[in-house]
């Protein structure tokens, strides 16, 4: 709960003038605000909608209900989970003037789930890199089963929560310049930064290494199949062609015996 001086001070710079004579709230202008919640309001429902319908898609039809698009629905969850939940709270936060009226609770869990949501997100689009090369490189062999591909999704939400553990324990509430705030106290600032490295590299450096290595090889695979294709079906035109002169040749000889 926030103190009655807090909320006064809160009440008496909600509202004011800029340096140039413009409206403002919160200390923004008032075209920037409406323009930042249009904005969030689209993201919001655009996000929401989409993968909503991704699930009822793929869940509705059972021919739909493949490997690959099992994971496009973990996908679309995770996405979900960032909209839903990461959003609303952040743009209250931002509303109230950075002052988090949410509680310790919440302090701890909201910001550690959206590192967790984006965790599973890449890992997500990892899978599905190396479902795709499977199927395309090397169709013979056998892809995963909707049991194996359960317990990947199951493995790829266990860990992606674990990684944020680090996170969530550092979360505390702070008075900072009279506003209690949601913020993070290390041990060490070499223990904060080497974290968040490896936040980086699992989120993105590795992801992106290995998914443009897979996709990299999935084209060059299809360019060799499409350069064999053209080259067999020359090939089959030229035997045929070869076919129709040699056949007038033989008749012509056989004439000429009689």
């Amino acid at each position: 709960m926030l103190s009655m001086n807090q909320t006064r001070v809160m009440d008496s710079n909600f509202s004011e003038l800029s340096k140039d004579g413009q409206q403002t709230v919160g200390g923004e202008e008032v075209v920037f605000k409406a323009f930042k919640l249009i904005f969030y309001c689209t993201v919001f429902v655009i996000g929401v909608t989409g993968n909503v319908l991704v699930f009822r898609i793929v869940i509705g039809k059972q021919r739909l209900q493949t490997v690959g698009n099992i994971f496009i629905c973990n996908l679309a969850a995770a996405d979900i989970a960032i909209v839903a939940i990461n959003l609303p709270f952040r743009l209250a936060y931002q509303e109230n003037g950075y002052v988090w009226p949410f509680g310790l609770f919440l302090c701890k869990v909201i910001p550690s789930l959206t590192y967790a949501f984006i965790n599973a997100s890449s890992a997500t689009l990892v899978c599905m890199c190396f479902d795709q090369h499977r199927a395309i490189v090397q169709p013979l062999k056998s892809r995963l089963s909707f049991k194996q591909t359960k317990l990947v999704i199951l493995f790829i939400w266990v860990a992606a929560l674990i990684l944020t553990l680090p996170f969530n324990f550092v979360l505390e509430l702070n008075y900072v310049k009279n506003k209690l705030m949601c913020t993070d106290r290390w041990p060490s600032v070499e223990f904060e930064r080497a974290y968040f490295v490896i936040l980086f590299f699992v989120q993105f450096v590795i992801p992106m290494s290995i998914m443009s290595t897979k996709y990299t090889r999935i084209c060059l695979h299809l360019q060799r199949m499409e350069q064999n294709t053209v080259l067999h079906s020359s090939q089959n035109q030229r035997r045929h062609r070869n076919k129709k002169v040699r056949r007038p040749s033989y008749r012509y000889v056989y004439n000429l015996r009689l």
